[in-house]
């Protein structure tokens, strides 16, 4: 099975930020302007997806998607990485903040929450444009579920890159409340746009792996039509193909009514209720295989 990316983790910062930002409008009223640090990390903040760039830019610009997704692969953990040093520097900024509870420990709290955000905003961008390069090469992902879904990505990449343009133009603590807040809504939507690209991406692995192994089950069943067997081996043979075919369509089956669920659950809900499907189709995938290793066994001592 697809080991997912570490969003959720990721997203469950945006609470903690809120709470942060906000206590700023309860201690000062007035708008001050905030003293923004120029200072940036040269090496794991060097943008592989300028801020300007499309998703549709970037599929212009790569020369393959397995190129595409090698680079931003080693970004995303860089990106990681900055973003845990940025958080943790947010979150002790907002300790010291509870405990001193003067002006400059306020300013060094939000200014800190500014560039955890920021962080934040690229982290999720890169992990939705790994999401969109990798549905778009997988082979066996149902054509009608498949382009929609790699066009809400592109949506969801754009909503990112410009939430992450509004973060950095923030002058004043007021206006980092409200971007702030902005986010909640977007990150629910980049949490279901991932959770659906990733199943979609695990489903077209594993059908592509059951599309392989219906072409070498219909090889099997024709070298045992030309082998000389006994009729009691040949009846063995022909039971056992049976078997191996009735694992064949019940596979087919839950290919089917999973794509079914997909459409049928609601957003919230669909990842955690495709898991089960996913774990049946694992699992009856991989006692297909142990079938047709064993038939092709039988095949070759024929």
């Amino acid at each position: 099975m697809e080991k997912k990316h570490s969003l959720p983790l990721i997203l469950a910062v945006a609470l903690t930020l809120t709470t942060l930002v906000q206590s700023t409008t309860l201690v000062l009223a007035q708008e001050d302007t905030l003293a923004v640090e120029t200072a940036q990390p040269t090496t794991s903040q060097l943008l592989v997806i300028p801020a300007t760039t499309s998703l549709s830019d970037l599929v212009v610009e790569t020369t393959s998607d397995a190129d595409q997704i090698k680079t931003l692969q080693v970004y995303y953990q860089q990106a990681i990485l900055q973003y845990r040093t940025y958080e943790r520097e947010a979150l002790v900024s907002q300790t010291q903040y509870q405990q001193l509870r003067t002006l400059s420990s306020l300013e060094e709290a939000v200014v800190k929450t500014k560039l955890a955000e920021s962080s934040r905003d690229e982290v999720l961008a890169t992990h939705i444009s790994l999401l969109f390069f990798e549905l778009r090469s997988t082979l066996g992902v149902n054509l009608t579920q498949k382009e929609p879904t790699l066009k809400a990505l592109e949506l969801s990449f754009t909503a990112l890159k410009e939430h992450k343009q509004q973060v950095d133009a923030v002058t004043t603590r007021d206006e980092l409340v409200i971007v702030t807040d902005s986010f909640i809504e977007l990150g629910a939507a980049v949490q279901s746009v991932s959770d659906q690209a990733q199943v979609l991406i695990t489903l077209g692995r594993l059908q592509t792996v059951h599309d392989n192994s219906r072409v070498t089950l219909e090889k099997i069943a024709k070298e045992f039509e030309n082998s000389q067997l006994s009729p009691s081996e040949l009846s063995k043979q022909q039971r056992a193909l049976v078997v191996t075919r009735d694992a064949d369509a019940k596979l087919t089956s839950l290919f089917q009514i999973t794509y079914q669920d997909m459409e049928r659950y609601s957003v919230g809900s669909r990842w955690t209720n495709l898991q089960e499907g996913l774990t049946d189709i694992y699992g009856n995938l991989s006692q297909l295989l142990a079938y047709l290793e064993e038939l092709a066994q039988n095949t070759q001592s024929s």
